[in-house]
């Protein structure tokens, strides 16, 4: 068999000239593909400029939103084609856009910044470019060269990397590689040599005159055992790389903010539910207003009622830096499957940001989470059994005040919660009185300092969140009860010692050892803590709505130290009660520097 291969050197070569003189560089423009398009008509008036490409005077955009959906342009530049050669090097081009995170860390220049490639796209139709526009080297003559500029547009989506976001920037790079032309083959492969060839060489010959072949003389042709050598590829059919701009560095920030709350509940008829209030935080790089299209829940198997849409929050909603916004969700199982306690919630949130008329990035931000609906052991539905017990007193407490099943007892109203039930004495004033049998309000206190040792004379927090199950608007003030002295107690100012049954004559002391004593024991006991925040005003809360407020105390003193009592006040029936039970506080000693 005998390989032919016909090469014609003209068309094999990769054309230098178009590789020398293109540039590639990628765009993300502050406005829409027509501005883009003004943008590089401008680029004529910077082609005098030898340091600098065109391409890099082409104004980016500032800032990237985290959760953002953007486009990334690459924009090549090449020396004046015609269409149909443009064609023929488009099918040989091999584009690609990386994007790369970068921490940097102010003051520390010994590190090197933490960096994370966040994605990687190529071009799947480079034959078909998004627009493709012809541009003059210079702006005041016609008969100046032409420059040809093809744009391809990237849709990407900047999502939350591995490393923590902090000062941080992106950088794009953009790719381009020009594969050579495939080569020709024209080999003859039927198996056969051409006709009219002189024969070679039988290497068999020797074997023609063996008895084992029976007469038959074998043969086979030298040309088909030659050794063939394969031909060197030239340097000028490997790929070559056209040259790029430098990348430039866009600061990344996030639009928005959310988090999630849960509030489990159980009503009468023992059915499990669950109230989500979906907190969106707007930070202050989202100027000058941000516009909240949508915000959805979605629970696999179980129902979802929205409590805002009811009170009259509607969407879209226009919002400024630094406003938060909480949006209300009902969340219950279907009863057809009530065997399995675990769904998988959906939330979504769609926002635009409004920097300007030609920029208005979009925002898009999708989770899923688990949330369980399995029902707590005691639901607060009057005292709990006799197998519930505690060990120890827990740095979280959930109260259920008032529900339509609480039963009063003598002179004393109970205020259930999960694991025990704390007697109130009786009413005095405005506080609540046994008769009243539904105040409506979930209160759960939590320390935002568990994991932290405390120290006398440094704040630490606690964390308060409120529902408000009523079916009316309420507004609330937390009130922290400073220690009370105790009340009605009695000396006994007798002396220790007889006078009669002393030899010696002594005066009768001025003031005795035992009243000295109690009145040393009745003396003010020193405070060992104290709240910073006295008062804390909620609302109006409007029905189903829940609110986090934050308790600022300092202890001054080490030690196990308990919080008197924290007063939960209606202002609008100056109706309260005293939650007494609360987490123990233990105060580490200040450590010795």
């Amino acid at each position: 068999m005998i390989n032919e291969t016909k090469l014609t050197d003209t068309e094999n070569q990769v054309p230098l000239d178009l590789v020398q003189n293109s540039l590639l560089s990628a765009c993300v423009p502050e406005g829409n593909v027509s501005f883009l398009k003004e943008l590089l008509q401008d680029t004529a008036h910077y082609h005098d400029n030898e340091s600098k490409s065109p391409l890099e005077y082409i104004p980016q955009r500032q800032i990237l939103f985290l959760d953002e959906i953007f486009n990334v342009y690459a924009i090549l530049q090449t020396t004046y084609l015609n269409e149909e050669t443009l064609h023929s090097y488009l099918e040989r081009l091999t584009i690609s856009i990386e994007g790369q995170v970068l921490n940097s860390i102010p003051g520390n220049t010994n590190d090197s910044p933490a960096n994370e490639i966040i994605f990687t796209q190529s071009v799947q139709d480079v034959e078909s470019p998004l627009f493709v526009t012809k541009v003059p080297c210079e702006a005041d003559n016609a008969n100046a060269p032409v420059n040809i500029y093809t744009v391809w547009k990237f849709s990407m989506f900047l999502d939350r990397a591995k490393i923590r976001f902090q000062s941080s920037s992106i950088l794009f790079s953009a790719k381009a590689t020009l594969r050579p032309l495939k080569v020709k083959d024209t080999t003859v492969n039927d198996g056969y040599l051409p006709s009219q060839s002189l024969s070679s060489i039988n290497m068999l010959e020797a074997f023609g005159n063996d008895s084992l072949t029976n007469g038959v003389k074998p043969r086979l042709s030298a040309l088909r055992v030659s050794r063939v050598i394969p031909a060197i590829q030239p340097i000028s059919n490997s790929s070559c790389m056209i040259k790029s701009t430098s990348p430039r560095s866009i600061r990344v920030h996030p639009a928005i903010n959310a988090k999630v709350k849960y509030s489990r509940f159980v009503n009468e008829s023992n059915n499990v539910g669950v109230v989500a209030s979906v907190e969106v935080d707007i930070t202050p790089f989202a100027d000058p207003k941000i516009i909240i299209n949508g915000v959805k829940l979605h629970l696999k198997d179980g129902r979802v009622e929205d409590f805002s849409a009811k009170s009259g929050l509607t969407l879209p909603l226009t919002s400024l830096p630094l406003e938060s916004l909480s949006f209300t969700y009902l969340l219950s199982p279907n009863e057809s499957d009530k065997k399995t306690s675990v769904r998988d919630l959906e939330i979504s949130i769609i926002a635009l940001v409004n920097l300007s008329d030609d920029c208005q990035p979009l925002i898009e931000m999708h989770w899923i989470t688990s949330l369980s609906f399995t029902p707590p052991v005691n639901p607060g539905f009057g005292a709990p059994t006799s197998s519930v017990k505690l060990s120890h007193k827990r740095n979280q407490l959930s109260i259920d005040v008032g529900t339509s099943g609480q039963k009063t007892a003598g002179n004393h109203s109970f205020i259930t919660r999960y694991g025990s039930i704390t007697p109130v004495s009786a009413p005095t004033g405005n506080e609540l009185s046994p008769l009243v049998a539904d105040f409506g309000i979930t209160v759960t206190f939590t320390s935002s300092s568990s994991s932290s040792p405390i120290y006398p004379c440094v704040p630490f927090y606690w964390n308060a969140f409120i529902i408000n199950r009523s079916f009316r608007p309420r507004k609330l003030s937390l009130i922290f009860m400073p220690t009370r002295p105790p009340v009605n107690e009695r000396i006994n100012s007798n002396t220790s010692y007889s006078l009669e049954d002393r030899d010696l004559r002594v005066a009768e002391a001025v003031l005795d050892e035992t009243t000295v004593y109690a009145m040393q024991k009745r003396s003010s006991k020193a405070t060992e803590l104290i709240s910073l925040t006295s008062k804390q005003n909620i609302g109006p809360l409007s029905p189903m709505a829940c609110h986090e407020v934050e308790l600022e105390l300092v202890a001054l003193d080490s030690g196990t130290i308990q919080v008197e009592a924290i007063r939960i006040l209606d202002l609008d029936t100056q109706a309260y009660f005293d939650v007494t039970d609360l987490p123990i506080i233990y105060v580490s000693p200040t450590p010795e520097t």
